[in-house]
């Protein structure tokens, strides 16, 4: 009898323990519940999930070997069952936390650092469905605010965005797929519209001054999403211009025509076989000219030359570490050498006779 009730203790003792520190999982980075596990198992494991329950609220620690903890979510839940509360802690700091109304819809999300509010959403809605957004810095002060329109289906249709300078953007919303299938913005006093096909790439794009178009621009695609041949017309210039792709969707040609359908400039691309841009040809305004490119072994560029009907007259030299070196030819021989580092000029040796006569450090 004594060694049953020593047997019953311990397993009452070992309930309460399992009680106070929850169930434990196998787990990843995300928090997902795998396979079940003894609490002193945890250290077996890269990650773990405890999860603590206790009346309306509910906790979710992810620990790294069963130790530090990496993440953590608490969920505060109504009379209804529903969350009203999630609060994310990463590495123990807050960092973000978000409100439900008695619905189980979102009303705020409130992003925090260091204590401090970051930027905060808060939501609107008009029965059940979300009518408009507000995004707020930490001070308080808009950043923007969104709207929301709908078909009589109760499908979305459309948002609206807007900023405290003015500027509007929106998108449209198919509403089979849920996917956004268009897109509106404005630049000044330029509104852009673009029309995405399903996979979501730029199908058509118009950019309108007013009632006044000054750009259209229509790309057709392969059913792969390749580029096949692109069309712009450039209403403000007064230019059309054809882009064509090749089987990968490399660029092959471009031709610029004008409002009487002459050739403005023409430009050819040629690959090699790791499709790797080797030449570009290019005419315009009666000149024929020419870039040639040459890759590395590790198939980085190395260097690209530069012509202008047929006559060299620019080499550049690329090195490890952001380092460059450009040299201009005049009638044939070298009279400029720029040495570049980082994007930035760092010296200019200026060349007769093959020797340098002069030159020039920059800071």
């Amino acid at each position: 009898m004594p060694s049953r009730a020593l047997g019953a203790l311990c397993f009452f003792i070992v309930a309460l323990s399992l009680d106070a520190q929850g169930v434990f999982y196998v787990s990843n980075q995300t928090g997902m519940a795998f396979e079940e596990i003894a609490p002193f198992r945890a250290d077996e494991f890269d990650y773990t999930l405890e999860i603590v329950s206790a009346g309306k609220k509910e906790t979710r620690i992810v620990r790294e070997k069963g130790d530090a903890e990496f993440r953590r979510w608490v969920y505060e839940r109504g009379s209804n069952g529903r969350v009203q509360s999630l609060s994310l802690y990463e590495r123990e700091a807050l960092t973000s936390v978000e409100s439900y109304n008695s619905d189980g819809r979102i009303t705020s999300v409130e992003y925090i650092a260091a204590e401090k509010t970051l930027e905060k959403t808060e939501y609107q809605y008009i029965g059940k469905r979300l009518a408009s957004s507000a995004t707020t810095d930490g001070e308080g002060g808009l950043i923007h605010k969104d709207e929301y329109f709908y078909l009589i289906s109760g499908a979305l249709r459309q948002v609206r965005r807007s900023y405290p300078d003015g500027r509007k953007e929106s998108a449209g919303v198919d509403s089979s797929s849920g996917k956004i299938v268009s897109t509106w913005y404005t630049q000044g006093e330029k509104s852009i519209i673009q029309r995405l096909d399903s996979s979501g790439q730029i199908r058509d794009r118009e950019i309108w001054q007013g009632e006044e178009a000054l750009s259209i621009d229509s790309t057709n695609r392969s059913q792969e999403g390749l580029a096949e041949n692109q069309k712009i017309s450039d209403k403000e210039r007064k230019l059309d211009i054809e882009r064509r792709y090749g089987s990968y969707g490399e660029l092959r040609s471009e031709i610029t025509t004008d409002a009487k359908g002459k050739v403005v400039s023409r430009s050819d691309y040629e690959y090699d076989e790791d499709r790797r841009l080797v030449r570009k040809n290019f005419f315009s305004s009666g000149k024929r000219d020419r870039i040639e490119y040459a890759y590395g072994p590790d198939g980085k560029k190395e260097a690209e030359e530069h012509f202008q009907e047929g006559r060299l007259f620019k080499r550049v030299s690329f090195f490890p570490e952001g380092e460059s070196q450009e040299e201009l030819f005049q009638d044939g021989e070298l009279a400029v050498r720029v040495y570049w580092k980082d994007g930035w000029k760092r010296r200019e040796e200026i060349l007769r006779g093959g020797k340098v006569i002069r030159e020039r450090e920059f800071k």
